[in-house]
């Protein structure tokens, strides 16, 4: 027996959300179905998220349209690296229970040429060409729908799954991106980090450079009003 506050209990099964909608006396029977309209938006939300960090990038990277300057990160061929290995995580296959019916993202609408109609000429453009993800709405919900009901393990394992039974995710387009992400942005470790300390490292070093520069001059600047001094003195003595 379990009482609660409201009619929606969503802490009684693990992953599921039982909705109260009238009373009854005797036995009631429980349907649980998925939520297709989560899922949807979950996977909306995570392809957005990827192309924001796409952009995000390339605003760094990339040359200003106006004033034709280099971005402030445009020699950092590392972010480029990041870019490459982030298209082929995006790109991969990864295995599921029903093997190459379901793979791939662009198996359930989800690509860099998704809003290109069958038999139209598909037109290359900058955005194609640096991966930015396109939805198909209709083929996405339709195909995702489908194939959810059929084999909603799949579709699971497509995005993660474990392999080695360790019950732990180590595969699967979310993992994999997750993966890579953490060996970039990982404290100390990580990319980001390690890039910084080098830089603090460099400033550091040219600190010192200058320092010891700065010295010098004060030196030779010494040196020189010495010799002034006794050329001075010279010419008072021969006058």
């Amino acid at each position: 027996e379990i009482i609660r506050d409201s009619n929606t209990i969503d802490d009684v099964l693990k992953g599921v959300t039982i909705n109260l909608f009238d009373k009854t006396d005797g036995d009631a029977l429980l349907q649980v179905d998925r939520d297709y309209e989560k899922m949807v938006n979950g996977i909306t939300e995570f392809v957005g998220e990827y192309n924001s960090l796409l952009k995000d990038i390339y605003d760094r990277i990339d040359a200003n349209k106006e004033t034709g300057e280099e971005g402030v990160l445009a020699k950092e061929n590392e972010l480029k690296n990041f870019i490459s290995r982030m298209r082929v995580v995006m790109m991969n296959s990864y295995p599921t229970e029903i093997g190459v019916e379901l793979s791939m993202l662009n198996q359930i609408g989800i690509s860099t040429n998704e809003a290109v109609s069958p038999g139209q000429v598909k037109d290359i453009n900058k955005d194609k060409l640096k991966g930015y993800l396109e939805m198909n709405e209709d083929k996405f919900v339709n195909k995702f729908m489908e194939v959810m009901e059929k084999y909603p393990s799949s579709v699971k394992q497509l995005f993660g799954s474990d392999k080695n039974g360790d019950f732990a995710y180590d595969d699967g387009v979310a993992v994999q991106l997750e993966k890579l992400l953490k060996s970039y942005t990982q404290k100390s470790v990580g990319f980001f980090d390690l890039r910084n300390t080098g830089y603090t490292e460099d400033i550091k070093e040219k600190e010192i450079e200058a320092k010891d520069y700065e010295d010098k001059l004060t030196e030779e600047e010494q040196k020189l009003k010495e010799q002034f001094m006794k050329m001075e003195k010279a010419q008072q003595e021969l006058e």
